[in-house]
């Protein structure tokens, strides 16, 4: 429980713990497996309002071609007993396989107020080893570098490798805000592209949010990403896929 009682986040006392994926990325060495990054949650309900505290971190290797787990979950930052959250940096996600080496985004809004007046990403590179992904060494994040006069706004990002090249997708607003950065590598510096509002957004009843990149069906020219649209389906709306300009 993120109460500092030291009792389990399970319920009634809590509505559930979880391991929510954080991201996913073929392993270079072994098409077989993917990497799949997540963050261990515990979910309580504080009056009618569902909250979510975030209290650790890891990963598992995933064999597609014969549907089980060869490695993990593995839990490299471990829930501490008190239940303290865990810092929005070491939150990993969006994983990138480059070069021998593997990358990984993680971000967080210190200003926020139905959008992002400033914030933090920032990416950590490790050896594509599981020895690495183990080690608790390996994850000191650091600021992404980004081009003067643009500062991160991120609700939260979503980062891949395009046909058209790294992109990385940052939402800046519940309202579907959005910014699109380019670079030459994962290292950066990122460059601000285009900015926009994503279709159907910003809608009268509820939130737009969880805006994730596809690069698998992203053309040279379009970017495709889902996203909640509450407009879409009762009662509260469906995850919907639309093309927004490159």
């Amino acid at each position: 429980m993120p109460n500092g009682s030291g009792r389990k986040c399970q319920y009634p006392t809590a509505a559930f713990a979880a391991r929510w994926p954080t991201g996913a990325a073929v392993v270079p060495t072994n098409d077989s497996q993917v990497l799949i990054t997540y963050s261990v949650v515990c979910v309580v309900h504080e009056a009618t309002i569902p909250v979510i505290s975030s209290a650790g971190w890891g990963y598992e290797l995933y064999n597609w071609r014969k549907h089980r787990v060869v490695r993990g979950p593995r839990e490299v930052f471990v829930p501490r007993h008190n239940g303290a959250k865990l810092k929005p940096s070491l939150l990993f996600g969006d994983p990138i396989y480059s070069d021998g080496n593997l990358t990984m985004f993680s971000s967080h809004c210190t200003q926020a107020f139905v959008g992002c007046a400033s914030g933090h990403v920032w990416s950590v590179t490790i050896p594509a080893t599981t020895a690495a992904l183990d080690h608790l060494g390996s994850y000191p994040p650091r600021e992404l570098p980004i081009e003067a006069p643009s500062r991160w706004q991120a609700l939260g990002v979503s980062v891949g490798n395009f046909p058209s090249g790294l992109r990385l997708i940052e939402t800046t607003s519940i309202g579907g805000d959005y910014r699109i950065f380019s670079a030459p590598t994962v290292a950066g510096p990122w460059h601000l592209e285009r900015t926009g509002t994503l279709p159907g957004c910003p809608s009268r009843t509820r939130f737009c949010f969880a805006l994730e990149g596809h690069p698998e069906l992203s053309t040279p020219t379009e970017l495709f990403v889902s996203y909640k649209h509450p407009g879409t389906g009762p009662p509260v709306g469906h995850i919907v896929v639309s093309a927004i300009p490159d």
